[in-house]
């Protein structure tokens, strides 16, 4: 970094421990501390909140979510529980079934049912909702998205002119405490849900 070829430096899920270490490993010896990380944080997933986001805070590292829309789960475009080929859900290679075992149970496609609902009366789109309340997270400083259309791209910027209603803000709050979770992983579990999943 002193060179000038490298300005800031960064890292990726990292614990709140391991920022803290590594911050002060870097102090010790002289060295360029985290200036980002980079989290899977959406309205669905919020495990980050009870230590990294704090962490952050104290450190002055700024927050750079990925998946901000749940593998698309929060696009619409799973409102009638099917999963089409093609989509992150169907990935080969294990990947599919990694997102399903993130996202696809019933508890979670309730709170999206919940929040679509809130968001379409008020005429925004549940993406551009979305991607409003986690960019205005504490710590938050900017998003990391995918996008494989120029159209795709444009409805994702559209998103920056959006302002949450009191019921939208409300419904993308509560949804991460209405879902029953594992204590030590934050993600829902099959015990505590004891539903079966939506047929694929």
């Amino acid at each position: 970094m002193t060179a000038g070829k490298v300005r800031y430096i960064g890292t990726s899920n990292h614990k709140a421990w391991q920022l803290a270490d590594a911050n002060w490993t870097s102090q010790l010896h002289g060295l360029a501390t985290y200036a980002s990380v980079q989290h899977r944080y959406n309205i669905l997933y919020r495990a980050i909140e009870d230590e990294v986001v704090p962490a952050c805070a104290s450190l002055g590292v700024a927050i750079l979510p990925w998946n901000p829309l749940a593998g698309g789960l929060l696009t619409s475009a799973y409102a009638n529980r099917r999963i089409a080929d093609g989509n992150r859900f169907d990935l080969p290679g294990g990947r599919g079934e990694m997102y399903r075992q993130r996202y696809w149970n019933e508890a979670t496609l309730d709170e999206v049912d919940r929040i679509l609902e809130a968001v379409t009366r008020h005429g925004h789109s549940l993406t551009h909702v979305a991607l409003q309340w986690v960019a205005n997270r504490p710590g938050v400083t900017s998003l990391l998205i995918s996008a494989e259309t120029q159209n795709q791209v444009r409805d994702t910027i559209a998103a920056l002119a959006v302002t949450l209603s009191d019921e939208e803000q409300a419904a993308c709050d509560e949804a991460w405490f209405n879902m029953p979770r594992a204590r030590d992983l934050g993600v829902p579990t099959t015990q505590a849900l004891n539903r079966a999943a939506p047929s694929l």
